[in-house]
């Protein structure tokens, strides 16, 4: 049996994992450098305030690009940006979206995207799978 205080410490790590999750997510999913420009131009200080800091804010620009892309809300503009960019950094920020929005092909990057998944599927297999026999183990002198 594990100690109190491991299970404690399983139990805390839990919300810590999912936090990290959903802010992973909403960053890959933003933009942080054309939301920082957002907030420099409102000129809002980000680095001593939680209400304004770069964590919620990424959590904010998840749900405003959603009422963007869903409710048809007014998107963020930041002056001198390309419509490109303003695109991306309002709707969904990932490559396969800019770039059938930029023209190429659906079926294009569709294809793309799905080798660049087997080549990640592929790659990881060896990594994570642990080796048969002990010649295979390698020994660190």
């Amino acid at each position: 049996m594990g100690s109190p205080v491991g299970a404690t410490l399983r139990r805390l790590s839990w919300p810590l994992i999912g936090f990290g999750f959903l802010l992973a997510v909403s960053s890959l999913v933003g933009n942080w450098h054309y939301r920082l420009s957002l907030l420099t131009i409102a000129r809002i200080d980000t680095i001593w305030s939680w209400e304004h800091s770069q964590v919620t804010d990424m959590f904010r620009c998840v749900w405003q690009n959603a009422a963007h892309i869903l409710a048809d809300r007014p998107a963020a503009v930041v002056p001198g940006a390309s419509s490109l960019n303003q695109y991306a950094s309002n709707t969904v920020n990932i490559w396969l979206n800019t770039a059938t929005h930029a023209g190429l092909p659906l079926p294009v990057s569709v294809g793309i995207g799905l080798g660049l998944l087997f080549l990640v599927v592929t790659s990881w297999r060896p990594l994570l799978s642990s080796p048969s026999t002990p010649a295979e183990k390698t020994t660190v002198l």
